[in-house]
């Protein structure tokens, strides 16, 4: 095979698992994104934005301890291990917005 007919088959070859990646990235992020109530991410906002549990559950009409669940209950939806990665998640796929404060 020349190396020309093998740069064009490697090219297709990428360009077909990149498609597909994609593909299986934003159907994996569609469905956890459903999976999040609004009022998970209406949460995750104020967490996100710097609010303590303590004053999350104060603007939502929470106990911290419910903020604490719910926050527990987001990792284990989002398959993460710490608060800090579910707020990368949030802000790499546009669940909340970082630079506004809410």
């Amino acid at each position: 095979m020349s190396p020309d007919m093998a740069s064009r088959i490697l090219l297709e070859i990428n360009k077909k698992y990149h498609g597909i990646e994609k593909k299986i990235k934003k159907s994996s992020t569609d469905d956890v994104n459903e999976r999040l109530t609004y009022r998970k991410i209406e949460l995750l906002k104020l967490i996100a934005s710097g609010k303590t549990y303590k004053k999350a559950g104060e603007i939502l009409g929470l106990s911290e301890r419910t903020v604490k669940y719910h926050m527990g209950r987001i990792i284990d939806i989002l398959h993460l291990d710490n608060k800090a990665q579910v707020i990368a998640y949030a802000a790499e796929y546009g669940l909340v917005d970082l630079i506004t404060k809410t």
